[in-house]
């Protein structure tokens, strides 16, 4: 009987541990991104994965997609981070580095696109808001598929659909009109 619970203590260590070396970069880029300092984004990272250890040991939800389900758990974490900043009466970053420190940070990275077609997708992306960024993140810079996308956002497949729809739409009327005015100053 001791054997059999030791086999099983054993896989699911290595099962967590496959997780953890598959998952922990994607999850520390996405916090970092979201709270722009490293330390926070440590803190946060280390938090999320006891919190995945938690269900996963103790089977606390159904977890279907691992990276979606931590995904989840980051989004919700770094919400937590920032609402006990704000209640601290804290900036939840750091200072910007000296060389971002202008007033208009865009303008610097404006000018450091020199591909067209990156350019083109700066001048679209720096129009939507920070939750069609964090979606379209999902989508594409964590290559999520539509079911996982619904489960950390908490919505169902035919949502996440519909508003992926919505957003391209968006962004290619914002092309357009972008591509408008950058003939007509031409």
């Amino acid at each position: 009987m001791t054997e059999i619970k030791y086999q099983s203590q054993y896989e699911l260590r290595k099962a967590f541990n496959e997780i953890y070396d598959k998952n922990y970069s994607k999850v520390y880029r996405y916090i970092y991104s979201c709270l722009l300092k490293q330390e926070d984004a440590e803190d946060v990272t280390s938090e999320v994965f006891f919190a995945f250890l938690d269900s996963f040991i103790n089977k606390k939800e159904n977890i279907e997609h691992p990276s979606a389900f931590l995904l989840k758990i980051s989004r919700n974490r770094v919400i937590n981070f920032r609402n006990k900043a704000v209640n601290r009466h804290e900036e939840a970053t750091e200072e910007l580095p000296e060389e971002q420190k202008e007033d208009n940070y865009f303008a610097k990275e404006e000018r450091s696109l020199k591909n067209p077609e990156n350019q083109r997708m700066f001048n679209i992306i720096k129009h939507l808001s920070f939750e069609e960024r964090e979606f379209l993140e999902l989508r594409y810079a964590f290559d999520l598929k539509n079911p996982e996308i619904a489960s950390i956002l908490g919505i169902n497949e035919k949502a996440v659909s519909a508003r992926y729809a919505r957003l391209l739409d968006k962004c290619r009327r914002i092309d357009q009109e972008t591509s408008k005015v950058n003939c007509s100053m031409a």
